[in-house]
């Protein structure tokens, strides 16, 4: 009996977190109040990988049930690469986190740098071997996937602390998790695939100002030329009502969904609802809209295979 090997690694990553929670829970925690923050993001990228995945599925014609369980694989690559990512990140922030954010676990000393290196190096350890499961062209958008995310947090590029860069590297990571989706359906991508990928990384690209919101005064201590810090958190708010509807329609033109525009209208009254609401937490805008994104990616891929 042949067994699955994302099976086996399921158990092997259950085995490692019960085992640490037991023996290291101080640790853990820490680790935990530290990454949960990302889970809203994270689902924002699975549902691009799910929209990248459906969207293949249905143009190529070759939808078959198998690459349902394959795509499974997708999700973990995306939650342990953004775990990892984000940890080691907390390594070269650390300066800078010591007068804008002295509650991170880093600042305070319940979580060493080694810790974060160890913890963080497994959880992109872990991403690879899943990616592994999917096929070799996963490996490669993985590998992409770190390699922006190093010359985004590693000086001296740090390109997140200049403002077009920032928001170029948070698009393309958008765009390669698009990317991954495609993976279990195709070896390469194909010029379809090619221009989602771009309009993917264009659309994230312009609407990531809204998780710059929330960090405004970190980033203005830290002397991150980021868009908010340039030109004020509330004119970025502004223009985000205009921008961030706007690419919803941009994926109904290019996918010829012109039927459900009102469908999309509704997520787009939705996102600016959102905006408008929760013009004085900013931090929980940006989890919001993290979701109404996610939502958006998922009702696009159902449409596209009801059209």
């Amino acid at each position: 009996m042949t067994v699955d090997p994302r099976v086996v690694l399921v158990l092997l990553v259950g085995f490692a977190a019960i085992s640490s929670r037991l023996y290291y829970p101080k640790i853990v925690e820490s680790l935990l109040e530290r990454t949960m923050p990302m889970l809203p993001s994270t689902v924002s990228h699975w549902a691009l990988a799910g929209l990248g995945f459906v969207v293949t599925s249905e143009a190529n014609g070759t939808f078959r049930w198998g690459d349902v369980l394959s795509f499974a694989a997708v999700p973990l690559v995306i939650l342990f690469v953004i775990a990892g990512t984000w940890l080691i990140n907390d390594i070269f922030d650390k300066e800078t986190d010591e007068h804008a954010n002295p509650d991170r676990p880093t600042v305070r000393g319940t979580v060493s740098d080694r810790t974060l290196w160890i913890s963080g190096g497994g959880c992109v350890v872990l991403a690879g071997a899943f990616a592994a499961t999917v096929g070799s062209f996963a490996v490669a958008v993985l590998g992409t996937f770190l390699l922006v995310n190093v010359i985004y947090s590693v000086p001296p590029l740090r390109l997140k602390s200049h403002a077009l860069t920032n928001m170029l590297c948070n698009g393309t990571l958008g765009g390669l998790s698009f990317l991954l989706g495609t993976a279990v359906v195709v070896a390469r991508p194909t010029p379809f695939v090619s221009s989602l990928f771009v309009a993917v990384t264009i659309a994230v690209s312009v609407n990531i100002p809204y998780w710059d919101l929330k960090d405004a005064k970190h980033d203005a201590k830290s002397g991150s030329d980021t868009i908010v810090v340039r030109y004020g958190a509330e004119n970025v708010r502004r223009g985000l009502m205009i921008a961030l509807p706007a690419t919803y329609f941009v994926f109904v033109a290019l996918l010829a969904l012109f039927e459900w525009v009102p469908v999309f209208a509704g997520i787009a009254a939705l996102a600016v609802y959102v905006l408008h609401a929760r013009r004085d937490d900013y931090q929980q805008l940006a989890y919001e809209l993290d979701l109404v994104n996610g939502l958006n990616h998922v009702v696009l891929a159902a449409v596209y295979v009801l059209s």
